[in-house]
């Protein structure tokens, strides 16, 4: 077993101010406690992610940048470069102020990604969804 499957690499975030801006105006949407998420299908066979943690919600640097850790550590535990079949692009925005623990954000990110799975297979094309 290679150990690059449990890496996350660049390649695998959304950096662009173009692909995020094309993420949320032709992105479609979904709300899955404590997630909001959007994401698009894209045109090359990676998969990317971006996190987004309000500072609203948290004011302190130190506690947005905790959560943001949980999440990419939830991804790459999950292997999510290889998780989907076609590349798809996908914007976590943590939504409540509660800080998290590991357990409870690996068990949700496995949640939202078999979600986005069934959709994206199924061919939804919904423009959003409230599912708690």
């Amino acid at each position: 077993m290679s150990s690059r499957i449990f890496t996350l690499r660049k390649s695998d975030r959304i950096c662009s101010r173009s692909l995020i801006a094309r993420l949320f105006s032709s992105g479609d949407s979904l709300f899955l406690y404590p997630f909001k998420l959007f994401y698009a299908p894209n045109d090359s066979p990676l998969s990317r992610f971006l996190i987004s943690v309000p500072k609203k919600n948290f004011k302190h640097a130190v506690q947005r940048n905790y959560v943001k850790r949980l999440v990419r550590e939830s991804l790459r535990t999950l292997k999510f470069s290889t998780y989907f079949d076609k590349g798809i692009d996908i914007c976590f925005i943590y939504t409540t102020s509660d800080t998290p623990d590991y357990t409870f954000i690996n068990t949700k990110i496995e949640n939202v990604l078999d979600k986005i799975k069934k959709r994206v297979e199924a061919g939804s094309d919904t423009a959003s969804d409230n599912i708690g």
